[in-house]
Formats: structure tokens, sequence, C-alpha cells
């Protein structure tokens, strides 16, 4: 913002951005730690990609590649959700006399993006379909078999009380959000000639991206969540607040400075216009943070915390054919009537003997997983899984040595090299960058 406008306004537009609020509410109310660090790219990643499409450059190219790795590294959800407004904003702010080498840098930093992650989305393209919570069950969060879009009270008037009250909070913040466009709906009827490229051309980019980002929360993309699997499982409609609390804050404080520039606005009026909106905005960020629901005494809350360590993981992470059944037996090894003895039983590596007996079915207390290796006697075996998907192994009536380990693809080998070598070199420009930087400062 502080390119386009003065830097108080870069302020401005930074506070409204802190003080936006759903991006508080996902730290103080849903604790969506994950989504609330991954907002903390989503700055960077725009003004790179703005710094792309006007100016170009290699340095603009390795500094949002970077920015948009480290957001997919943080949120998958937010990372899609991003990638769709990055590509209508893009259209909208490109100069489109040199589109051909701003789609050619952009294209760049989407390659060395993907080499810089290579070590975690490879894993989840091969792994995704193996986790329970990819199946479609899971996907749109629904009520009463209706998608819940804004506004979101409408949703839920036969709910509880306390989904009732957060459906609300969520129309409130679509609304406050919603608002930051007004300077910029001022400005489009007092003087659209005002907005000459290239920091017109900024805003309405920034603001119509924000229109979207708010038409895709709402009733009237219900088609598109319906019909396109890749928006369904993001599973919230309401996420998009996230990236829309961004542009909406440039867009407003870019707006703010428009007016104020071109004196449709003097600058007491426009003081107070601003105070007035932050005032709203902070006075509704306190009423969400202090009523906040789930509030434990330290005492409660310690208690809680220690029962995790018992109970099971959520089942919705699992591998798709693990079963709830497999917790009846909780033996490491179940051989029947044959003695087990275990020499190493570790996270990756189990080795065991079972001595003679019948021919029996081995069952072993560890969910089945396509990486899973087994030897009987130095003979590899293929592992099975019984009906619970816990690994099962058929052993002969003689004494057995059996060793069970944890392998990898190869391909995830190459992958941390990749994506190592490619942050070596990268940090490595970077460095070079700043001996230069220093070094000009120490002539002047």
């Amino acid at each position: 913002v502080a390119e386009w406008g003065s830097p108080r306004v870069a302020i401005l537009a930074a506070v409204f951005y802190t003080a936006a609020p759903f991006h508080l509410a996902e730290m103080y109310r849903f604790f969506l730690y994950a989504e609330f660090a991954a907002t903390a790219f989503l700055p960077f990643c725009l003004l790179y990609l703005t710094r792309i499409c006007r100016e170009r450059g290699f340095a603009n190219t390795v500094l949002f590649a970077v920015s948009f790795s480290l957001l997919i590294l943080t949120h998958l959800p937010l990372t899609i959700i991003a990638t769709l407004c990055f590509f209508i904003y893009a259209l909208l702010v490109v100069d489109v006399r040199l589109w051909r080498i701003t789609a050619f840098q952009v294209l760049t930093a989407g390659i060395l993006a993907s080499l810089l992650t290579s070590f975690y989305w490879i894993r989840v393209v091969i792994e995704l379909d193996w986790v329970s919570h990819a199946q479609s069950i899971y996907w749109l969060s629904l009520s009463d078999g209706n998608l819940i879009l804004f506004p979101f009270s409408l949703n839920g008037l036969d709910l509880p009380g306390y989904l009732q009250n957060l459906y609300r909070h969520f129309d409130v913040m679509v609304i406050l959000t919603s608002t930051l466009l007004m300077p910029f709906l001022v400005l489009l009827a007092k003087e659209r000639s005002s907005l000459t490229p290239p920091a017109g051309r900024v805003l309405i980019a920034l603001s119509l991206t924000t229109v979207f980002c708010l038409l895709m929360l709402a009733r009237p993309s219900e088609f598109l969540w319906l019909n396109l699997s890749f928006l369904q499982r993001l599973q919230f409609p309401w996420r998009w607040l996230s990236v829309a609390s961004v542009f909406a804050g440039a867009a407003f404080s870019v707006s703010f400075a428009f007016l104020v520039k071109g004196g449709y606005l003097r600058s007491r009026a426009a003081v107070i216009a601003c105070l007035s909106l932050m005032l709203i905005v902070i006075a509704y960020d306190i009423r969400v943070i202090s009523a906040a629901p789930g509030r434990f005494q330290q005492e409660e809350f310690n208690s809680v915390v220690s029962d995790f360590q018992s109970e099971p993981a959520s089942e919705f992470w699992w591998p798709i054919w693990a079963k709830s059944g497999a917790f009846g037996n909780t033996m490491p090894v179940s051989a029947g009537e044959r003695s087990v003895e275990i020499s190493i039983w570790e996270p990756t590596r189990r080795k065991f003997i079972v001595h003679e007996g019948i021919p029996v079915e081995l069952r072993i207390a560890t969910f089945y997983y396509p990486y899973w290796h087994a030897a009987v006697d130095g003979v590899e075996l293929t592992i099975a899984m019984d009906q619970n998907g816990v690994i099962s192994l058929p052993v002969r009536y003689q004494r057995s040595e059996i060793i069970l380990w944890f392998e990898e693809p190869v391909i995830y080998f190459f992958a941390k090299w990749t994506s190592a070598v490619a942050w070596l070199l990268i940090g490595g420009f970077q460095c070079l960058r700043l001996v230069e930087f220093v070094r000009r400062r120490y002539r002047r």
C-alpha cells in the first residue's frame, strides 16, 4: 500500500488488517492457529505479485515464490482460496502490453514455489486419498443438508443457540468487511476519472477481488460450491473472509487516500470517519474475544489436557481402512497360543520372535500403511490387514524371526533434497543482494 500512497496510508491498512474481525476471531474464538499463521504471508504474496505485474524483475519473482511457498506450507485450503484471488487480481492489475513477460515471471515463481515445497506437496498428492478426512463426507459443512452461506443466520434457525450465535457473528464479520469498500464506492460516485493507472488500476483490482471473495461465501455462489469438488474440499465457505480481509483493508486505505487527496473529504472529516469505523471494528473485536465460548479454569483445563494423552485421535485423521474395533485388542503382537518375544518396538521398526506352534495369522498392533514392510526369517513378505485395518502376517509352525520397518518411497528423499537445495540457493541469492545493498549504502 505504501507504494501507491503515503506511509500513513500503509499504517492505516496494517491497522485495519490487524483488527479485521475474522482475522482476530481465527485466533481468539475459533482457535484456527494454522489459518491465522497463514494470513501473515498473504500481504507479502499480494505485495510481490503486484510488483511483478507492474514492475517485473527477477527479485520480485523470487520473493513472491518464497512468500507463496510459506503460505503453502502453512495452510492448504487458504492457499487454494488465495490462488484463485491472486489470479483474478493479476488479470485486473497487469499491464496488458507486457502480459507475456508478466505471465512468464508468475509461472516461474510458481515453478520455484513448487520446488521449495516439493518435500511437502508430493507427500500430500500421493497420500491424501489414504486419509479419512479426504472423503467427501468431510468436505462441505452442511446444515440439514443445506450449504451454509451468507447470510449465515438463515441457515441455523433450528440449530442450538450456540450455533445460531456463531452464525450471527459470521454475518456481522461479513458486513463489517464489506463496509471497508465504502470509500471506493464513494470515489466511484464522486470522481471516477481520478482512478488512473497505475494506482487507480491497483485500487480497482483490490476492490473487485474483495467483491469476488464476498460473493464466494454468499448464497449466489451456491451452484459453484455444489458442483466443483475442489471448492467442497475447502469445507467452510467463511474461510474466504481471511483473504477478503487482506484485499478489503488495502482497498479501504488506498480509496481513503484518493478521497483526501482529491479534496472530497476534509482532513478533520476524514479522521473522524476513519476513527469511527476503526472504533466500531475494535469494539466488535473486543466483544468477540470476551464472549468466546468454552472457557476453562486452570485446574479444569489441566485435567482436559491430561486426558488427551490416553484418548484416541480423531477418526478423520486415521487411514481410510482403520476401524475403531482395532482398540479392542491392545496386545503388541497376537499369535494365538504361541509365545512371542519382542526385542525391538520402535515407531518405525519392530523386531520379535514367534516361537514354535501351530500356523497362525499374526496380528500386530499397528494400523496398516503401504510403507510398512515385513520380513520373516530374512524373506520379505507382502503385508496384509485384518477387518479393522491392523497389520497381519502369516507364520508357519517353526520358530520365526520377524522384522517390520517403515520405509518411504525414494521420491520423498529426492523431494527433500530438491527443496533443501532450492532454499539454499534462494538464501544465497538474498545474501548477495544484502551485501550489494550494504556496499552501495557504504559508497554513498
